[in-house]
């Protein structure tokens, strides 16, 4: 499964990435699921990776230039 984040950052919609919107969308997500986004802001980093993901910044599709790609463990 793939959950896909279209954002491109953070500033955009922040209520979406709020540490609370965060972990309940975490708690519904079982381990293997990618969660896929073009924001790859710090504290999106930390947040995510404090709720159980790990997480790699790896080159971006569509002249984006990366992207952050977390997978629930």
């Amino acid at each position: 499964m793939l959950i896909w984040d279209k954002q491109d950052a953070a500033i955009h919609q922040p209520e979406m990435r709020s540490d609370e919107v965060l972990a309940h969308v975490a708690k519904f997500i079982k381990p293997g699921v990618l969660f896929v986004t073009y924001a790859i802001a710090g504290n999106l980093k930390r947040s995510i990776k404090a709720l159980g993901f790990t997480i790699a910044q790896v080159p971006g599709a569509l002249e984006k230039r990366e992207m952050l790609r977390a997978t629930k463990i």
